[in-house]
């Protein structure tokens, strides 16, 4: 099918050609229905497949935080039982432009890599966006990025140090290096133990949330914590290791 016209036009498209594909209508009946989100009156309902009614506006992406969205239907299917239903990707794309799209498709993306530093590395030179998996072991040869060119030791993400071993290129930079910890120690900043990446705590609870894979983690003593037991795993970490919250 072929649609002439601006953004909108295609905006308008694509919805409807996700409700035929859903069977639902456009323009889905909200009387006496609320908002599972805000539990107001809906303002520009969207019908889901499992038949529930969304604000428009709270399955968008946010732009502040163009990955985060409903993900799962979140109405409640019988008492104290949320529905659960995943949102299909399809369902999303309709509601945004293409350009939306793209930027919901790229933040989605860097979420992904950000939380798997172990398993996904970005191209270490400056402004280069290249994602590779990196080296199980020390020894393994360089490979090129095939975005910069530039050659990488897979095993250490550095430019690739011919000649020498990754310890023994990290003792040529022990210099820079102290002076790193140095400044590290003098700020209170701390390496995330998941992605390594520097966090420095101003106040608040010891509970933590890196802001680049998402760890949870007990500041004091740096554990760290995955999703699942976010919220009850730190808390009995913390009566059966420190004997307490504090």
């Amino acid at each position: 099918m072929l649609v002439h016209g601006d953004e909108n036009v295609l905006h308008r498209a694509r919805e409807a050609l996700a409700a035929l594909e859903s069977s639902n209508p456009i323009e889905p009946s909200a009387d006496g229905a609320e908002c599972p989100v805000c539990f107001c009156e809906l303002d520009d309902p969207v019908k889901l497949d499992c038949g529930h009614l969304y604000c428009r506006s709270y399955l968008r992406p946010s732009p502040q935080d163009p990955s985060f969205s409903v993900r799962k239907c979140m109405a409640e299917a019988q008492p104290g039982d949320s529905c659960g239903m995943g949102i299909g990707y399809s369902t999303i794309r309709s509601l945004l432009t293409s350009a939306e799209e793209d930027t919901l498709l790229r933040a989605s993306f860097l979420s992904f890599v950000n939380e798997h530093p172990t398993e996904l590395r970005y191209c270490p030179s400056p402004d280069c966006e290249m994602v590779y998996r990196p080296a199980s072991n020390e020894g393994s040869s360089s490979f090129q990025c095939p975005s910069c060119l530039v050659d990488i030791c897979p095993a250490c993400n550095v430019a690739f140090h011919e000649g020498m071993s990754c310890e023994e290129h990290q003792d040529n930079l022990g210099d820079g290096l102290a002076a790193l910890a140095k400044w590290r120690e003098e700020h209170g900043v701390k390496q995330c133990p998941n992605c390594h990446a520097d966090i420095e705590k101003d106040g608040g609870c010891n509970h933590m949330t890196c802001a680049l894979c998402k760890a949870h983690i007990w500041w004091i003593c740096m554990q760290t914590f995955g999703d699942e037991d976010s919220s009850g795993g730190v808390y009995n970490h913390l009566r059966k290791v420190h004997g307490g919250y504090m």
